[in-house]
């Protein structure tokens, strides 16, 4: 670190404060002879840049063997991902109403249609029961 006067300035301006949330901060004032800590700040970002893990670009990522051991893992058969199993086209299944095949798993092996918006259960295409409850106008009216 150079022995100069606006770098331990620099460092000796910054105030460490907490917020009512509790969370830390770090202010300094501005100052026309000594500026508003950049050397501190600067600092601050090196050291925060040297702890983290390289960042590759395409280039390095081939260059450095990360996409080498990347490739040997996945050959072991140890997934990236947990991708759900694949659904052959024969097997999908397919909307009781609009025969769409944009059907998403819900909860309770319930299937929802995005083409029409109805859930059904695959097996036998039939909808879920729902029980509804008083509409606004019938507790207004004490109907309920």
């Amino acid at each position: 670190m150079p022995n100069d006067q606006t770098v331990w300035q620099s460092f000796r301006s910054v105030r460490k404060s907490t917020t009512a949330l509790g969370q830390v901060r770090f202010d300094a004032a501005h100052d026309e002879k000594y500026g508003h800590a950049d050397h501190w700040w600067a600092f601050c970002l090196a050291e925060s840049a040297v702890s983290e893990q390289p960042r590759f670009g395409l280039l390095e990522y081939f260059q450095s063997g990360a996409a080498a051991r990347e490739l040997a893992r996945l050959e072991k058969g140890k997934p990236v991902t947990a991708v759900g199993k694949p659904v052959i086209a024969d097997e999908a299944p397919v909307c009781p109403e609009c025969k769409s095949a944009c059907v998403i798993p819900i909860s309770a092996g319930q299937k929802h249609c995005n083409q029409c918006g109805i859930n059904f259960f695959p097996k036998n295409g039939t909808r879920p029961e729902v029980h509804r409850g008083p509409t606004r106008a019938e507790v207004l009216a004490k109907r309920w």
